[in-house]
């Protein structure tokens, strides 16, 4: 009898150290799921400004140029005026 109660009690101390041990390893994956969740967030964000700065570099670099259409136009009149 005392013999079949230690098994019993191993078999119960050992699921619930299992079951520790996997809802700790739970917690964990949900913390660090979490913490790239975050860390995604904060990447995007700094693309996303990155990628607004580079447009408005874009957009002030190109309002002092002709755009291809002009400048095709613009030597197409030139040659005509030289024939």
């Amino acid at each position: 009898m005392s013999n079949e109660l230690s098994q019993k009690n191993l078999i119960v101390e050992t699921v619930l150290i299992v079951g520790s041990i996997l809802l700790a390893l739970t917690i964990q994956e949900g913390i660090d799921n979490r913490q790239d969740r975050i860390l995604e967030r904060e990447v995007l964000s700094a693309i996303k400004s990155d990628m607004e700065k580079n447009l408005l570099e874009i957009e002030r670099v190109n309002t002092g140029h002709l755009s291809i259409d002009e400048a095709l136009t613009l030597t197409a009149s030139a040659a005509c005026l030289t024939e």
